[in-house]
């Protein structure tokens, strides 16, 4: 009797092992990361759900499908917003398989789920898409900056939850109810993961973005020639100011000048035409203030009348020159020193050295070449003031201008030195 067990066993036990070999095993394995269905002529009779070595009849099938998160990836999609403009939505679906024998019953395989569940998805981003403006479904605003750079600040509805995200919990929402109980799956997570403008709109994407960037260039341009205007204005009215100034300084100094001018042609015109050391010590004389004037005073080294002339600025002659050298002699030098000063007191030394030819006049001819030098120096003034800036002038060899330059007379001679 043992031995007629023993053989029955050994032949199920090779019958076992020969249709393993051939297709039909009656053992399989589940993995920890499956969940296996058993079939029979493609009627499902159990799951399995534990993993290890399992046993099953020769004419059963195993069906294994993934117990962990799968993924699918919705075919990118066109679809209209609210104000009829068109997004290009790419989007994925995340689902776990919770009942495999209804997902093998409806679905069959994961490809034909990734269809079916990928059409779902579609259909729901569409109907939430269509109630939503760009903005929403992008989930940003555009802000400009004071400096003109744009930036995009999130978008959130009044409970403060991002649109899109909000948007993403509807279609969530929709394909549960619409697949779960009927695919016995679970899905996890729906998200966009990206919403470009189709391409037939880009070329006006990219025109009105160039027209954005004109308008913004020309607005700084305009800022730009506006602080340039305000510069240039604050510089030219600068310039003005100082020109002003300096037009004012050089026409005090032009009277001073031509005062002293008149004073020492006035001398020469008068039949005093002196020296030109004479001419100095006579301007260093009248130049000298009330206090010099009173130290002179108190030495006693000038007449109580060149006192007089002196401080009512009357122009001294030549006998009061004269006069002023007898009486300077007289004194003690140091306190004259002290009472002139420096400059006013060498001038008189180089007068008192060059003698009693230093008092007289000086030559008809010399006067004469003075008198010339003075009204062609006066002429000069007159172009100077009449011609403008750059401007060329062409003399004629017969002009008196050119023929006085030609002639060299405007050299003073040794005896009007």
């Amino acid at each position: 009797m043992i031995r007629v067990i023993g053989i029955v066993l050994g032949v199920l036990l090779l019958g076992a092992l020969m249709a393993q070999v051939v297709g039909f095993g009656v053992f399989y394995t589940v993995d920890e990361t499956e969940l296996v269905v058993i079939t029979q002529f493609g009627e499902v009779k159990r799951t399995v759900n534990t993993p290890g070595l399992k046993f099953k009849s020769p004419v059963e099938t195993a069906v294994s499908f993934d117990r962990r998160l799968l993924r699918i990836d919705v075919p990118t999609d066109s679809m209209p917003d609210r104000d009829s403009q068109f997004l290009d939505i790419d989007a994925y679906v995340r689902y776990k398989i919770t009942n495999a024998r209804t997902f093998l019953e409806n679905l069959r395989d994961e490809v034909t789920a990734a269809d079916r569940i990928g059409r779902i998805a579609i259909g729901a981003i569409r109907e939430e898409v269509g109630l939503r403006d760009q903005k929403d479904i992008i989930g940003g605003d555009p802000i400009t900056l004071d400096d003109g750079t744009i930036i995009v600040q999130p978008r959130v509805t009044a409970e403060g939850i991002p649109t899109r995200e909000a948007m993403m919990q509807l279609v969530l929402k929709r394909i549960r109810s619409d697949a779960e109980e009927s695919f016995g799956i679970e899905i996890r997570d729906v998200r966009i993961k990206r919403a470009d403008f189709p391409p037939s709109i880009e070329p006006s994407v990219l025109q009105r973005m160039r027209t954005e960037r004109d308008v913004q260039g020309q607005r700084l341009r305009a800022e730009g020639e506006e602080l340039y205007l305000t510069i240039t204005a604050d510089v030219n009215r600068a310039v003005r100011i100082i020109r002003a100034n300096a037009e004012r300084d050089a026409n005090i100094l032009s009277g001073e000048g031509e005062a002293q001018a008149v004073q020492i042609f006035a001398r020469v015109l008068s039949a005093e035409a002196l020296h030109r050391d004479a001419l100095e010590a006579l301007q260093v004389l009248e130049l000298l203030d009330a206090v010099a004037l009173n130290d002179l005073e108190a030495l006693g080294a000038l007449s109580p009348k060149t006192f007089d002339d002196l401080r009512a600025g009357n122009t001294l002659g030549v006998e009061a020159l004269r006069e002023i050298l007898s009486d300077l002699q007289t004194e003690d030098v140091e306190a004259l020193q002290e009472a002139l000063g420096p400059q006013a007191f060498d001038v008189m030394k180089a007068l008192e050295a060059l003698g009693p030819i230093a008092l007289e006049p000086i030559s008809a001819e010399a006067l004469k070449q003075d008198l010339e030098f003075y009204v062609f120096r006066r002429s000069l003034e007159a172009y100077t003031n009449s011609l403008m800036e750059g401007t060329t002038v062409v003399l004629s060899s017969e002009s008196e201008l050119f023929q006085y330059l030609e002639s060299g007379r405007v050299q003073v001679t040794e005896d009007a030195q």
